[in-house]
């Protein structure tokens, strides 16, 4: 093969790489009413789906995780979800034995993103 064919394909696939990765799609968490919130409480977290990237596959879930006390998502514990393509929330359940804190997050993932 030519050398300066194999470079130009080389360039040509960290090109598109790039650009594939830049179009990727992301999930936004809004603004979560600070609570109060206790142990089976309900809670609503607004996310905004950026699609750029695609359209979300079908038989998609979000996920919504809570983090520990510490704010920390190792791994994190599943409080709820919704399956569907599109979605302007998801709901979840503080669940019994939750420690009382502060320094708590959530964090929606998706299953099936495009």
């Amino acid at each position: 093969m030519d050398r300066t064919f194999t470079k130009h394909l080389f360039f040509l696939a960290i090109l598109l790489l790039t650009i594939t990765g830049a179009f990727a799609q992301t999930i936004t968490v809004g603004t979560v009413d600070l609570g109060p919130y206790g142990q089976n409480s309900s809670i609503a977290v607004p996310i905004n789906v950026n699609t750029t990237g695609g359209c979300v596959n079908s038989g998609n879930t979000y996920n919504l995780y809570l983090s520990d006390a510490l704010g920390n998502f190792t791994p994190g514990t599943l409080i709820g979800s919704y399956t569907g393509v599109y979605s302007t929330f998801v709901n979840g359940v503080i669940p019994n034995g939750t420690p009382a804190g502060a320094g708590y997050k959530v964090e929606v993932k998706s299953t099936n993103p495009a």
